[in-house]
C-alpha cells in the first residue's frame, strides 16, 4: 500500500450508535405526541380491574383445628387409629361421612369431596415424635361461606367421634367409679358422725365398751383417707381422660374470603396492562395512521 493512501470507510458502514439514538428520541417524540394513550390506558385498567373484581366468583375457605388426642394404657401411650397419619384424610373422604357433610351443608356430594382436605400441623422442626398425636386442620373450599362451614363441621365432628370410642368407654367408667366414691364418702361421713355421736354419751360406758366404739371411729377415719386417696386418683385419671386423650374440635370452621383476586391488585395489574397497551398504542399510532392514509 503506498504510503499516504488513506483508508476509505466502508460505503456499507453505519453508525449503530447514532441509528439507536436516534430511534430513542422518535419512540420518546411519539410517546410525547401521544401521551394521553398510556394515560387512557392506565386508567381504563383502573375501571375495568376494578369491575372483574365486583364480578369475579369470590372463593370462600372454613378451616377445624382438631386435636387427635393421645391414647393411654395405664401410663403409657399407645398407638392407635389417634396417631395414625392418614386416619382423618380417610374418614373426611369416606363416602358416608362425605354424604352426610353434602346433606347437612345442601351440597352435592362432589362439591364436598373435591374440595375438602387435611394437614397436619407440626412444630418449628417440621417432625414429629412416634406416638405423638398432632394437630390437624380440615379444610374446605366453596362459594359458598355458610355452607362451606357447616359441611366442614359436620366432617369434623365425624373425625372426633370415630376416634372417641375407646376414650368415652374409659370416661364412663371413671365417672361411675366417681359416683361410687362420692356415695361411699357420705356414708363414712355419717359413720364417723354416729361414732363421735356414741362416744360422747358413753361416759357411763365402761373402759372396754369405750374402747370398742373409738376403735370404730379410728376405722372409719382411716378408711375415709383410703377412699380419698382413690377418688384423686380417679379423678386425676378421669381428667386426663377427658383433657388429654379425647379427641376434640379445637376451633370451629369459619368461612373466610382465600381468592387470590382482591380489588387492589386487580386493579393494579389491569392499570399496569392498560399502561403497556397504551405506551404501545402511542408508538405505533403513526406507523399504522400512514399505512391506512396510504391504503
Amino acid at each position: 500500500m503506498a504510503q499516504g493512501t488513506k483508508l476509505r470507510e466502508h460505503p456499507d458502514f453505519v453508525d449503530l450508535d447514532a441509528e439507536r439514538e436516534v430511534d430513542l428520541h422518535r419512540y420518546w417524540v411519539a410517546l410525547l405526541a401521544r401521551w394521553w394513550l398510556p394515560i387512557a390506558g392506565l386508567i381504563g385498567g383502573l375501571i375495568i380491574g376494578y369491575l372483574l373484581s365486583l364480578g369475579g366468583n369470590q372463593v370462600y375457605k372454613a378451616s377445624a383445628l382438631l386435636y387427635l388426642g393421645q391414647p393411654y394404657s395405664g401410663n403409657s401411650p399407645i398407638q392407635s387409629l389417634n396417631t395414625n397419619p392418614q386416619t382423618v384424610n380417610r374418614i373426611i373422604h369416606a363416602e358416608a361421612a362425605v354424604r352426610k357433610a353434602a346433606l347437612r351443608a345442601g351440597l352435592r356430594p362432589g362439591q364436598v369431596r373435591n374440595n375438602v382436605s387435611s394437614k397436619s400441623i407440626v412444630g418449628a422442626k417440621g417432625s414429629i415424635k412416634a406416638g405423638q398425636t398432632p394437630l390437624i386442620e380440615i379444610t374446605m373450599t366453596g362459594q359458598a361461606p355458610r355452607k362451606a362451614a357447616v359441611a366442614t363441621g359436620v366432617l369434623a365432628t365425624e373425625v372426633v367421634d370415630q376416634l372417641s370410642t375407646f376414650v368415652d368407654q374409659k370416661i364412663e367408667g371413671y365417672e361411675a367409679l366417681k359416683a361410687s366414691l362420692t356415695q361411699q364418702l357420705a356414708s363414712n361421713q355419717e359413720q364417723i358422725a354416729t361414732t363421735r355421736a356414741a362416744i360422747a354419751a358413753a361416759r357411763d360406758l365402761g373402759p372396754l365398751e369405750q374402747l370398742v366404739l373409738i376403735s370404730n371411729n379410728n376405722n372409719a377415719i382411716q378408711q375415709r383417707g383410703q377412699l380419698l386417696i382413690a377418688k384423686v386418683q380417679n379423678d386425676q385419671q378421669l381428667s386426663q381422660a377427658e383433657d388429654v386423650e379425647k379427641p376434640r374440635v379445637v376451633e370451629p370452621p369459619v368461612a373466610v374470603k382465600s381468592t387470590a383476586r382482591s380489588t387492589r391488585n386487580a386493579m393494579l395489574v389491569a392499570a399496569f396492562l392498560g399502561l403497556l397497551l397504551g405506551i404501545f398504542a402511542a408508538l405505533l399510532w403513526e406507523p399504522v395512521t400512514s399505512r391506512l392514509r396510504a391504503a
